[in-house]
Formats: structure tokens, C-alpha cells, sequence
């Protein structure tokens, strides 16, 4: 009688999970074969919030976190490559810097590419 139960309890905590999931705009049968795994531990975990949710609250106390930055207009979470809040509609700064870091090419020179073709050039001689 107690495996019944113990089993009962199992699938109870696996489908409460799958639907809470399904309810937060996760997969559903992913937390179902968690919750088959682990069980009522993944009851309760599907409970914590999402990282990308911590990184906005973050983002909303501190300016800045993650993918996510403070919208100088009307302090709410946008991501970082937004150039229009969706909250207020304001333009934002375009992120400037950050995209001419990304972007910045290394000279010819310094490219593993020339470095072994002069190699190359050099055993060739």
C-alpha cells in the first residue's frame, strides 16, 4: 500500500510540474520527464523563477545584468541590443561601444592566416 501511494505522489508531483511549467511558458514535457527523474524535487524547483527574469530584476536595481540593461526613460528591463523600449516606446542610446568591440577586426598582421602563410613562404625559400 505504501509503494502505491509513494508511486501516486511521484506522478502527482510530475504532472504538477509539467503544468506549472507549461503555465510559466516552459516545456511542459520536459519537466514532466524531471519531475519522472527526480520527482518532487522538480515539483519544487519549477517553483524558482527563470534566470532571464533574475537578470531583469537585476538589471532593474543595479542598471545593468546580463542581457539586460535599465531603460534611462521609464527604469523598466530591455535587452541590451535594443535600440526602442517596450515598455515606454523611447529610443534608446545605441550601444556604440559595446559594437565596435564586438565588431573590431585584428590587423592582417596579427592573423593566424598570414602568420602561416609567411611561415610557409619562409620553408619555401
Amino acid at each position: 500500500m505504501t509503494i502505491g501511494v509513494g508511486l501516486l505522489v511521484w506522478l502527482i508531483s510530475c504532472v504538477g510540474a509539467s503544468s506549472i511549467a507549461s503555465s510559466k511558458g516552459r516545456s511542459g514535457f520536459l519537466w514532466f520527464i524531471l519531475g519522472v527523474l527526480v520527482g518532487p524535487l522538480a515539483f519544487i524547483v519549477v517553483f524558482l523563477p527563470s534566470m532571464s527574469r533574475v537578470s531583469e530584476e537585476r538589471a532593474i536595481q543595479n542598471g545593468e545584468s546580463g542581457d539586460y540593461k535599465k531603460c534611462p526613460f521609464c527604469a523598466e528591463a530591455v535587452r541590451k541590443e535594443a535600440i526602442k523600449c517596450k515598455h515606454c516606446g523611447s529610443e534608446l542610446p545605441a550601444p556604440v561601444l559595446e559594437y565596435i568591440k564586438l565588431k573590431k577586426e585584428k590587423p592582417l598582421e596579427e592573423t593566424l592566416a598570414y602568420k602561416a602563410g609567411l611561415a610557409w613562404a619562409r620553408m619555401m625559400k
